[in-house]
């Protein structure tokens, strides 16, 4: 089945029962994020806010598992977590 790409137009050979599936065609994955960002549907703020939160989030577990402000890290320095201020060494 001939159908063109969303975005850009481009023709595409696609099965008709995977564009029954999804109802939409892109020729790449980087013309699937250009439509979603112009039209609103997807909004990098949001999804920067959420991944920073969740991994806010998880630093504070793995802190507070342990030791209520210290940490061993990777390259076996002491991690001391102070929530008003940066990481200390």
């Amino acid at each position: 089945m001939k159908v063109n790409c969303n975005t850009c137009g481009i023709e595409l050979n696609r099965r008709p029962s995977a564009y029954k599936r999804y109802g939409k065609a892109y020729c790449n994955a980087s013309c699937q994020m250009k439509k979603e960002y112009d039209s609103g549907t997807r909004d990098r703020f949001k999804i920067t806010l959420a991944a920073n939160k969740t991994l806010r989030e998880k630093t504070l577990k793995r802190f507070n598992e342990d030791r209520p402000n210290r940490k061993l890290g990777k390259r076996s320095y002491w991690l001391i977590y102070l929530p008003k201020y940066h990481r200390l060494v």
